[in-house]
């Protein structure tokens, strides 16, 4: 016996079930652990604590066809609400860019400017709203490039003439180059 009281291992085994019985004590919420009813009580009060304090994203303030969209997500695709609101956000603000303004007061003028930052754990659907909500941007980008392409092909390929032939198609290729922007 005297071995097994000097044993370091012992002693903090010891001392580890005393910590217990004084946690027990400490957290007279858990009265028995060893009952699986305790452990879902305690997830219950837990969860009517945390619907208590949840605040949700306001959608209403989107139009209906919005509001919708967003719970059509919510329901078909598990996108969170608040992700794709807020994805939603950042789409139109990144569709208005720097071309219009507004007055806060005078002399005060603000564009729509916006950075978004999702933060959630691993696997909460994060990236997936963002990229539903620019898509029509990236893919209106996408065919304003594939434009551009075309055009400049055009362009490489006139300005490779000599300039007897380039006077002679100037007048049909350069309005169709730059389009409506001259």
């Amino acid at each position: 016996m005297e071995n097994q009281n000097n044993n370091p291992l012992y002693k903090r085994h010891r001392k580890d079930t005393a910590n217990k019985s004084k946690a027990k004590e400490l957290s007279p919420h858990f009265e028995d652990l060893q009952q699986p009813g305790t452990y879902t009580k305690h997830i219950e009060e837990l969860q009517i604590q945390i619907d208590k304090d949840y605040n949700p994203f306001p959608i209403d303030i989107f139009p209906k066809t919005v509001q919708e969209i967003i719970t059509s997500t919510n329901e078909c695709l598990n996108f969170p609400f608040d992700f794709t609101s807020s994805s939603m956000l950042y789409a139109v603000a990144v569709a208005i860019g720097n071309t219009n303004n507004i007055e806060i007061k005078s002399g005060w003028q603000e564009s729509c400017c916006m950075f978004l930052s999702i933060v959630g754990r691993a696997g909460t659907n994060k990236s997936q709203p963002l990229s539903f909500g620019l898509q029509p941007i990236t893919q209106n980008d996408d065919l304003q490039y594939k434009e551009y392409e075309k055009k400049n092909i055009e362009f490489v390929s006139f300005s490779d003439l000599s300039k007897a032939e380039r006077k002679n198609r100037k007048s049909a290729i350069l309005p169709n180059l730059f389009g409506n922007n001259l």
